[in-house]
């Protein structure tokens, strides 16, 4: 849709199946000020102009899945505790802003890569991942921070991050794969 400048639906609470916002030439923001749970999936794709994602009282979601937005500045979540498949917020080249304040389960995995302008990723409460950490390719990353986070089931893979300073998972007590950390950054602090 080539009109539609912003998505606003102030009394939505429950999706039972998904929601897709995509390819939206003239879209800026999304705004779902009152949904809590979506059953399955969350896809916002290539909305060109889209600056801001607010939902502020999303609590949990199947699949959380927000690429090639190439203008989003701002993706806001402070509430989502649960993802029970995978969170991916991948090549969004003008991302600066994630909140994930409450974000303590990701059932698969969690894909954060080719997000040009990200400088830190802070996911404070996430403990566990069942599947696979992929967090690549940001070149401007400096900080990642995941200090309740116990358990990878399968891969932790920071690697291609070249501005990475500092990493912080002082919980972390099992990743049943591999981990990989970037070979070339400037990385100084690893706990």
């Amino acid at each position: 849709n080539n009109n539609l400048t912003s998505i606003s639906m102030s009394q939505l609470q429950t999706v039972d199946e998904h929601i897709s916002i995509a390819y939206n030439t003239s879209l800026t923001s999304i705004s779902l000020p009152q949904l809590q749970s979506v059953y399955k999936l969350v896809y916002i794709r290539e909305n060109n102009n889209l600056t801001r994602i607010d939902l502020p009282q999303l609590q949990s979601a199947g699949f959380v899945n927000i690429p090639h937005n190439e203008n989003l500045t701002t993706i806001s979540m402070p509430n989502l505790q649960t993802v029970e498949n995978s969170l991916e917020l991948s090549s969004n080249a003008s991302l600066t802003s994630i909140d994930l304040s409450l974000l303590q389960a990701v059932g698969t995995g969690v894909y954060m890569e080719y997000n040009t302008n990200l400088t830190t990723i802070d996911l404070p409460q996430l403990q566990s991942v069942g599947s696979t950490i992929r967090i690549s390719v940001n070149p401007s990353l400096t900080s990642i921070s995941m200090p309740q986070l116990q358990s990878v089931s399968l891969n932790l893979n920071l690697s291609r991050n070249d501005g990475l300073t500092s990493i912080n998972f002082p919980q972390l007590q099992s990743v049943d794969g591999r981990i990989e950390v970037p070979e070339t950054s400037p990385l100084t602090d690893c706990d």
